[in-house]
């Protein structure tokens, strides 16, 4: 995903790739295939492209306790929560980084542990262009390194 690779590939100054770079499969699939990725199923069951907010707060709670030594066990510099509305960010502050404050609209940081969680549409999300999503979650990540400095 060109997300992961954005992120994954910003340098010690908060500079990213342009979306013309990161657009490009053949730079973007081979990085994400191999990075160190860990992608948490919310459901924990396959089937269907789409899940109102509804049945995601279900299987957050159901499968509250996995997720959370999930996510624990990963033990991630940043997390990537795609889609739920917020949902999913807020399960992370509440069962894994109770500190978690908001850096701006996409950013948000444990100061005790330096993590960095992005709260981002869903990447099959069609309200926003590709290089809109991209660039809009680029800066944001530029401002949050900035502000780490």
């Amino acid at each position: 995903m060109r997300w992961v690779y954005g992120l994954l590939t910003a340098d010690g100054e908060g500079r990213t790739v342009p979306f013309e770079v990161a657009d490009r499969q053949e730079v973007f699939r081979p990085f994400y295939d191999e990075a160190a990725v860990a992608r948490v199923n919310c459901k924990k069951q396959v089937g269907g492209s789409s899940l109102g907010n509804g049945a995601l707060r279900w299987y957050l709670e159901r499968y509250g306790d996995l997720l959370g030594r999930q996510i624990g066990l990963y033990d991630a510099e940043i997390l990537l929560c795609c889609g739920g509305s917020g949902l999913i960010r807020d399960f992370v502050r509440e069962r894994c980084l109770p500190d978690l404050r908001r850096v701006n609209d996409w950013m948000h940081a444990s100061p005790s542990t330096g993590k960095l969680v992005v709260d981002s549409w869903h990447p099959s999300y069609r309200g926003e262009t590709h290089r809109g999503m991209y660039e809009g979650m680029m800066t944001a990540y530029r401002e949050y390194l900035k502000g780490r400095f």
